[in-house]
């Protein structure tokens, strides 16, 4: 397990994504990127915790990206549109949003 690390999440506030804000921010900084259309992590009170940095933001800005990264030793890339019909009804911004996210 990591200690004393600072890791950014991208779509950290997701399900999964504040799963994995559970189980690293007692022990981490964390920094959670995120363009926060759903915030599961207010729902679970990580929101407030403090070792969680809470950057608002869409994954497709490289500029935004990097400065979310700054300084951080760890980066989980996480962000991507959730649920099949938003994706079949969406598909580019889907592609754009897991290309160029990882991309960036």
């Amino acid at each position: 397990m990591l200690d004393d690390s600072t890791i950014v999440i991208t779509g950290g506030a997701g399900f999964i994504g504040t799963a994995l804000v559970r189980r690293l921010a007692d022990r981490n900084r964390v920094r959670v990127f995120d363009i926060l259309r759903r915030n599961a992590l207010a729902a679970a009170g990580l929101d407030t915790h403090p070792n969680v940095e809470l950057i608002k933001g869409d994954v497709r800005d490289r500029e935004a990206v990097a400065a979310a990264c700054e300084g951080a030793e760890y980066v989980v890339h996480m962000a991507s549109i959730a649920g099949v019909d938003t994706v079949l009804k969406n598909p580019v911004p889907t592609m754009e949003i897991s290309l160029e996210g990882t991309m960036n």
